[in-house]
C-alpha cells in the first residue's frame, strides 16, 4: 500500500511505499499536482487575523505649579508687629489725626523717629506713629 503526501510544487512530493521512502519534484503547468497527475486538493489558507492598530500613547502635558510669591521687605529694614488693634497717627501725639487703624498682627516697618512712648512706622507706603506699648519688637 502506498500513501502520497503532498508538500508543494517545486519543493517535492514524498511517497511512502512498502519498499521505503522516495522523493520526486514536480512541475506541471504551474499547478500543484500529485504524482498521478491529479490536481492537488488542499485547504485554502486561513486569512491572517487582522490586527487593529495599537493606540498611540496620549501625551499629557505636565502641569508646573506657579511659584508662590512671598513679599520681601527691603533688606535691613527693621520691623515690629502690632500686638492688638491700634491707631496709627499723623504725629507723635494722642491728639493728632488718625491716619490708619491697624489690627493686631500687622507687621510695620520701623522708621527713624523713636522716643520713650512713640515709634515712627510705615505700612503699605503710609507713614505714621504708633504708641510703642502696642508693638512687639
Amino acid at each position: 500500500m502506498q500513501r502520497v503526501i503532498y508538500i508543494a510544487i517545486g519543493v517535492g512530493i514524498i511517497t511512502l511505499g512498502a519498499a521505503g521512502l522516495t522523493e520526486a519534484t514536480l512541475a506541471y503547468s504551474g499547478r500543484d499536482v500529485l504524482l498521478d497527475g491529479t490536481p492537488a486538493v488542499h485547504a485554502s489558507p486561513s486569512p491572517a487575523p487582522s490586527r487593529s492598530p495599537s493606540p498611540s500613547p496620549t501625551v499629557v502635558p505636565s502641569v508646573v505649579p506657579s511659584p508662590t510669591v512671598t513679599p520681601v521687605l527691603p533688606s535691613g529694614a527693621p520691623t515690629a508687629t502690632t500686638n492688638s488693634f491700634v491707631h496709627m497717627r499723623a504725629s507723635a501725639s494722642i491728639n493728632s489725626a488718625i491716619v490708619a487703624n491697624l489690627n493686631g498682627g500687622t507687621v510695620v516697618t520701623l522708621e527713624s523717629y523713636v522716643d520713650s512712648r512713640w515709634q515712627e512706622v510705615s505700612v503699605g507706603g503710609q507713614m505714621g506713629y504708633v504708641y510703642r506699648s502696642y508693638l512687639t519688637y
